[in-house]
């Protein structure tokens, strides 16, 4: 087998394998927002302003508002983390 041919094969292996450890670094990273997202909207809803919190939350905490309501969303509609979509299917 030609040498070249040796290494053009090497490198497409060596990339698949990189693609696939990139894209489920990335699925985890995502599962780890997810969660935190779940955490962070818990803490809003428990406070005793809930959603009028948030303009003021963003502030303190240098969160975007839209974020930081997308959070208390997220779990006011799955309050059981056990609920919220599964595995790769979280976007």
């Amino acid at each position: 087998m030609d040498k070249q041919l040796q290494i053009e094969e090497q490198l497409e292996q060596s990339a698949e394998h990189i693609k696939a450890i990139y894209k489920e670094a990335i699925i985890q990273g995502r599962l780890i927002l997810v969660d935190a997202y779940h955490q962070i909207g818990q803490i809003i809803l428990a406070l005793p302003s809930r959603y009028v919190a948030v303009k003021d939350l963003s502030r303190l905490t240098g969160i975007n508002e839209r974020t930081l309501y997308s959070c208390a969303q997220i779990y006011e509609k799955w309050p059981n983390k056990d609920s919220l979509p599964e595995g790769k299917n979280i976007t």
